[in-house]
């Protein structure tokens, strides 16, 4: 059964991933791939309308497909969610695609890769919530500590072009680039060097403390001829961007909310230097090519780590091993890393 899918081709091929932005953008080398190995293939996404700027002006796409969830989340419970969505799956079967890969790997996921009708639909064979009874071909994912990417890639493998490189290609909306210059201007005068903080994520677990970051800037700009930068966005990220500009006795440029995503992979882009915590933004820094330090507590670097950057990694606990991808174990807590261990991993890459 592997043997003919390596051999056999696709003309309309649907990628479900609607979130997060980090898994997103660990999938991009999946995206590539699909396009070096089926030229003339029309290439689908589906994907969630606040992650799609990463992917909207991708030369290796040919649509986009939005994906509401949480409109779509009130199936059952409201009845104009439960007719759009049958509305969609019906646009959606009406595609024809003929491979489908559900990277995504939930029921609904699976669910909607199955009321497609597509004849080929890959998704893990340890895929959650039942998922795999939708697929007519599994992946077996490698072990624990196997990085995403990698395990993203398996699909690759079977579909017979896992020999290429891995890439990520990230495109970003030319008008959204010249916006982002035009914030950067605002605020840095001639060709200043700059450095972003991301000191965002999605759980309050995954982050160190605005103290911690307010720590690292004053230190960083004693040292060196560089701004910090702070990106981010949500109400909570506005009020640790407000403590950690109030905290710091130096200058903290604050675009937390001021930018869109397109805007903030501009601004990233041009970055000496990306220190952060697990979240999209520090993925798409890594994807963009930018030398990044990733901050690391209960979750594991060597799985949900920036790809191809994991020895700048500042890891809580590194010498315990994890048991599982995410610890909780107490000494594998974000805020028992130090100011010092971070600084010290930003100065060996500044003064390079």
């Amino acid at each position: 059964m592997n043997k003919s899918l390596k051999n056999r081709e696709f003309n309309n091929i649907l990628i479900i991933k609607p979130s997060s932005l980090g898994d997103v953008v660990r999938c991009l080398p999946v995206l590539a791939g699909l396009r070096q190995r089926y030229r003339t293939a029309r290439i689908s996404w589906l994907i969630r309308p606040d992650c799609a700027a990463v992917l909207e002006n991708s030369p290796n796409l040919d649509e986009l497909i939005e994906f509401d969830r949480r409109h779509y989340g009130r199936i059952g419970r409201h009845r104009s969610a439960t007719i759009d969505f049958l509305v969609f799956l019906n646009q959606l079967r009406k595609k024809n695609f003929d491979l489908i890969l559900d990277l995504q790997g939930l029921f609904r996921s699976g669910f909607i890769s199955w009321c497609s009708l597509a004849s080929v639909r890959i998704g893990f064979a340890q895929a959650r919530e039942f998922a795999p009874v939708f697929y007519t071909h599994r992946v077996n994912m490698g072990r624990k500590s196997e990085h995403v990417v990698d395990s993203y890639w398996r699909f690759a493998e079977k579909l017979g072009f896992g020999e290429l490189p891995k890439t990520f290609e990230v495109s970003i909306n030319p008008e959204d680039e010249l916006a982002g210059q035009g914030i950067l201007r605002q605020h840095l005068s001639g060709d200043g060097k700059f450095m972003v903080m991301l000191p965002g994520g999605t759980a309050p677990a995954k982050r160190w403390s605005a103290s911690k970051f307010a720590g690292l800037a004053e230190m960083i700009s004693s040292r060196y001829d560089i701004r910090p930068v702070l990106l981010g966005a949500g109400s909570c990220e506005r009020d640790i961007a407000r403590q950690i500009v109030n905290e710091s006795k130096c200058i903290v440029i604050d675009l937390v909310d001021r930018t869109n995503l397109s805007q903030a992979m501009a601004i990233l882009k041009r970055a000496s230097l990306v220190v952060g915590n697990d979240s999209g933004p520090l993925h798409i820094g890594a994807a963009l090519g930018v030398a990044v330090i990733g901050i690391y507590g209960p979750t594991d670097p060597s799985v949900v780590g920036p790809y191809g950057q994991l020895g700048r990694v500042v890891e809580a606990a590194s010498e315990i091993p994890r048991n599982r991808r995410y610890s909780k174990n107490h000494q594998h807590r974000i805020d028992n890393i130090t100011i010092d261990r971070v600084f010290n991993e930003v100065a060996r890459i500044l003064e390079k």
